[in-house]
């Protein structure tokens, strides 16, 4: 078998092909270089050092997690606490605004919300909320609603005080599943975004920024109707003190904290090498800044993650250090597909088999740790779910960097 790493001229790459188990060759670069580490969570194939092991992510939690969206892979998530304190839509936890009726269900949906049935009595602002809370102004608050159409195939979710002067009211709402900002008075919105969760399964996600400090708020989940009897299910409710959602938190009665994920592996012999390249598939689950990996080691880190501006950016040694961004811009939950290679002369970046960046400047050659997580990007980083990974212990060429990420 040949040594990871190695690259053979072209005429050689199918006696290569032909030599290495078939279950590696998917993985070879397109001039034949072995990987070192193969993490393939679709697959569940997992390899170091040329041969196949379980799962070797320690701290990893893994999907699908249907809740919030995701298949196979790592989840990443950051430390966040759910500030509503009866996350769960049920006819026990939420109260009712105006003559609203509601009816418990018993869904199970996403094998977690059992499903509240909240029905207009003619008003479009009739709605169940949980217990009321507290939110302080110019503060970032990252809401998200789970939920399914009833008969009015509509929702409206809404926060509204008469105590602030302004009053605050905000309300978005729409067909299920295409919802957008209807009212703002004294608070700005953004990031609005609407996730198909399967099933007629839905995700409303948003940004508020309130402009008066706020208590005992009249925040809950309507089907949007003035026809009485119309409806919508409500499964449930997080809001998290932060500039972009992350995973679902259950709560039950009080806030609850969640630490952030710290997924990673030693490096071993698979990473012990001058120069490298590494090819990450993941889905980048919300706007601004997201932290995929880093590789650290001797006191250096070499680390990559999507900058609050949507590029692709990796970062050798402490602020400002050696910087390289993608040409192009990476969107929200989107999939994206990067390599990322290195040497004593430089960098070189690839996004989704795009033109390669590069940045001239030694990397260490002392790395000797994975990790998904990037301390310091920003206190408001995303989360992500790592699909996939590869390390080849050279850096490849710009031809295969694309081939790679195509």
């Amino acid at each position: 078998m040949l040594f990871p790493g190695l690259s053979l001229p072209a005429r050689a790459v199918a006696r290569c092909r032909a030599t290495v188990p078939a279950w590696l060759v998917p993985y070879l670069s397109g001039a034949g270089a072995v990987p070192s580490l193969v993490l393939d969570y679709a697959a569940g194939l997992y390899a170091v050092g040329g041969q196949q092991v379980a799962q070797p992510v320690t701290g990893a939690r893994l999907g699908p997690r249907a809740v919030d969206g995701l298949g196979q892979g790592v989840i990443v998530d950051p430390a966040r606490s759910n500030v509503v304190t009866q996350s769960v839509a049920t006819a026990a936890g939420w109260s009712i605004i105006g003559s609203t009726q509601r009816t418990q269900l018993s869904e199970n949906a996403h094998g977690l919300f059992p499903g509240l049935e909240v029905v207009s009595e003619g008003q479009n602002w009739h709605r169940a909320q949980p217990p009321s809370g507290n939110f302080a102004a110019n503060v970032p608050y990252a809401v998200s609603v789970w939920y399914r159409a009833g008969s009015s195939g509509r929702m409206r979710c809404i926060l509204y005080s008469g105590a602030t002067n302004p009053v605050t009211s905000v309300a978005l709402a729409g067909t299920a599943g295409a919802v957008t900002l209807n009212t703002s008075s004294g608070a700005t919105i953004s990031n609005v975004e609407n996730l198909a969760l399967g099933g007629g399964y839905h995700l409303l996600r948003f940004v508020m920024v309130l402009a008066s400090a706020v208590s005992a708020t009249a925040f809950g989940v309507g089907p949007d109707s003035t026809v009485s009897g119309q409806s919508v299910i409500v499964h449930a409710m997080q809001v998290e003190q932060a500039v972009a959602p992350s995973g679902y938190i259950g709560t039950s009665g009080s806030v609850v904290a969640r630490a952030a994920d710290t997924a990673g592996l030693a490096g071993g012999g698979w990473l012990s090498a001058p120069e490298g390249t590494l090819l990450l598939r993941a889905r980048l689950r919300c706007a601004g800044e997201v932290p995929l990996a880093r590789l650290s080691g001797a006191g250096d880190a070499l680390d990559l993650y999507r900058t609050a501006g949507g590029k692709l950016r990796a970062r050798f040694g402490g602020a400002p250090g050696l910087l390289l961004d993608s040409a192009a811009s990476v969107p929200s939950h989107s999939d994206v597909a990067v390599a990322l290679g290195w040497s004593g002369s430089g960098m070189s970046l690839c996004l989704s088999g795009g033109v390669v960046a590069k940045a001239g400047g030694a990397v260490s050659s002392a790395l000797n740790r994975l990790d998904f997580a990037v301390p310091g990007v920003g206190a408001g980083a995303g989360p992500a779910l790592i699909r996939a990974v590869r390390f080849y212990p050279k850096r490849l060429s710009d031809a295969e960097l694309q081939g790679l990420t195509a």
